[in-house]
């Protein structure tokens, strides 16, 4: 019964999308891509997109059936894709036919979505401190305001979308052709989407770095489609009017035929197994399928809107507050109402009618402050003939200069990334890679040495540099174990008997997540052992290599402890145990040929154990064994 009445929320917003609807023939784009129709289409789609997010909550991400609604577990990247054409098809549009667009942009633009973005932000701030009891400092309440840290995690679109337009500007400021321009958007696009997918996600859960998660790329295709819409709109438009009737039941088809696929790709494949050797493949293969999906969907969405225009009041209420919407239900579907028990279906409305309210509230104290800020740049100009005009002509004079200036400055940015990614940066980590192996062919064991890089700190830009410990020399190959834990995983992904051959662990060990630690020249003197470029200690090794348990304590690093990873901080808080420092367990690799469901650590007192926890316990500590070969003192002479 309660999946039943679910669906009438979906209903609701067709019925909502229905009344008022007429249709028409032959319009042209300037005609169905109005800023009205616009701005309810954005509207429909973040209702579409609270619809998800709720979906998502009573589902525990697909984990409990709904019947029908359950679909929006994995659409909600369609709705977001279609805020995206719409951006980028209104920026090419805008450009083309305002002939002073470009001036006002930065301020127009960025006031229009920031200024709602950071007053969310101020209520979210205020309300976790006032209700809730957080305690913060003004340095963290400021980050949150401004979106430095994403108190608010349905503000990635606003960060990305931001980043979008100033490219936009400078690009369009630079370049005089309007193609050679949003080409080059389009490649920083894709460069984002390439970037986000690769950085995974955020262990914690909380979503409050930017660009990690699958939500930060897997719509972004749809801005480059818009962008390019707009710019050949017209003989588009012809094209599509031709073939309309063939066009429009085929993409309704391919469409819903999409949505399905890109679910059963969410679970067949999905973006949560980066940490294992197929986990960037499956990533793909989903991405794939979702950016098609996207398209045929943003697709039919035009065709609809070639033909059917909608509009009544509610709806152009929506539309009006879709951005301060977006950003406020997210509060409602987890930290307000999350600890309520209620049916779903009183959820669904309770948390669609209090983000509507509050929406409207704030949707004119946003306008009004949009307002007093585009006010700031209409500076009215000035007769020519005046003092004052010939000022205003000297600023405008001076600003040309300026806009040389940052074109010049943007092309040296992109050839000195060119040239520290071609030639700089492969000398800088050959000269690296030959102070580490000078610094190996004297080493002795026990002795601290640097080789690889790795995230250890969150708090520092890029990588740093990794230290090992020498443990064993064997001719010309010396035996590095990681001075400190680096990771958390569990040994292996399921509850289920095991050995470590077949373990997730080593799989993930050797798997790009840590093979990249390594550059070229690095991986070129690394020596394989029973076929693992990276591998753990045994017990019985680790009993060998520490001669008492003290020794055998570790230490993890800061992005390690942040990403979760074992640690028993509360005990060393409480001085229950007496003991001043701060330890972790640790994986060690397992020795049985035979399966077996428990996994080899080492305790947090040092001790080593091979019966305590099980192998899909989470959160051991990783520390590496890697083995180098170093060259012999013939081939140097």
């Amino acid at each position: 019964m309660g999946a039943i009445l679910l669906l009438l929320y979906p209903i609701a917003l067709v019925v909502l999308i229905g009344c008022g609807a007429r249709v028409s023939r032959g319009r042209t784009a300037d005609a169905f891509f109005t800023l009205e129709q616009t701005k309810m289409i954005q509207g429909i789609c973040c209702l579409g997109v609270i619809l998800h997010h709720l979906t998502q909550y009573v589902t525990n991400y697909s984990g409990e059936g709904v019947g029908p609604v359950g679909i929006f577990n994995d659409i909600g990247f369609l709705f977001t894709g279609v805020f995206f054409f719409v951006s980028g098809y209104g920026l090419v549009v805008s450009l083309e036919r305002k002939p002073d667009y470009l001036k006002t942009f930065l301020l127009n633009r960025l006031s229009a979505v920031l200024i709602p973005f950071w007053l969310v932000n101020l209520l979210l701030v205020v309300g976790s401190i006032l209700f809730f009891g957080y305690h913060k400092s003004l340095q963290t309440i400021a980050a949150e305001v401004l979106g430095l840290r994403l108190i608010n995690s349905n503000g990635w679109f606003i960060i990305e979308i931001v980043l979008f337009y100033v490219m936009f500007f400078l690009l369009c400021t630079c370049c005089k052709k309007r193609e050679l321009a949003l080409a080059i958007l389009s490649i920083f696009a894709l460069i984002v989407m390439r970037y986000s997918f690769y950085a995974g996600h955020d262990v914690s859960g909380d979503q409050s770095h930017y660009f990690r998660g699958e939500w930060w790329y897997n719509s972004t295709f749809l801005f480059v489609l818009g962008l390019w819409y707009g710019r050949f709109a017209p003989a588009i438009n012809r094209f599509l009017e031709k073939t309309y009737r063939i066009l429009l039941p085929v993409c309704f088809v391919l469409a819903f035929a999409g949505m399905h696929v890109s679910a059963f790709a969410v679970r067949r494949f999905g973006y949560y197994n980066e940490q294992m050797a197929f986990g960037y493949r499956d990533a793909a293969i989903t991405l794939l399928i979702q950016t098609v999906s996207g398209i045929l969907f943003t697709s039919l969405i035009v065709l609809l809107n070639m033909r059917l225009t909608i509009g009544n009041r509610a709806l152009r209420h929506i539309g009006k507050i879709s951005l301060p919407l977006f950003l406020v239900h997210g509060c409602f579907v987890r930290t307000v109402f999350e600890g309520v028990s209620m049916p779903h279906f009183v959820r669904y409305g309770v948390v669609l009618l209090v983000s509507i309210v509050l929406a409207s509230i704030l949707e004119p104290i946003c306008r009004f402050l949009i307002q007093q800020a585009k006010n700031i740049g209409n500076i009215r100009k000035p007769d020519g003939n005046t003092l004052e005009g010939k000022k205003w002509q000297e600023h405008r004079d001076r600003m040309k200069k300026y806009r040389k200036i940052e074109a010049g400055i943007l092309v040296a940015v992109v050839l000195i990334a060119v040239g520290y990614a071609t030639i700089a940066k492969p000398l800088l980590l050959k000269y690296e890679y030959e102070k580490e192996t000078e610094a190996l062919q004297q080493a002795s064991v026990g002795d601290t040495v640097y080789f690889g890089r790795f995230n250890t700190s969150n708090r520092r830009p890029g990588k740093e540099r990794l230290e090992w410990i020498v443990i064993h020399v064997e001719g010309n190959q010396v035996c590095l174990l990681s001075k400190q834990g680096i990771a958390g995983s569990e040994y292996h992904m399921h509850h289920e008997p095991i050995t470590w051959a077949n373990s997730s662990l080593r799989e993930r060990l050797n798997s790009a997540e840590f093979t990249s630690i390594f550059s070229t020249f690095e991986k070129d003197r690394m020596a394989t052992r029973d076929g693992d470029l990276i591998t753990l200690l045994t017990p019985s090794e680790a009993e060998v290599v520490f001669a008492t348990n003290q020794e055998r304590e570790l230490a993890i690093t800061d992005a390690a402890k942040d990403a979760g990873t074992n640690i028993n901080e509360m005990s060393k808080v409480n001085y229950w145990d007496m003991k001043g420092y701060r330890t972790s367990w640790w994986w060690l690799r397992g020795e049985n040929t035979e399966p077996d469901i428990y996994g080899p650590l080492v305790t947090m007192d040092g001790e080593i154990e091979t019966d305590t926890k099980v192998v899909n316990k989470p959160s051991g500590a990783i520390r590496p064994v890697i083995w180098v070969e170093l060259e012999s003192e013939e081939s140097d002479n």
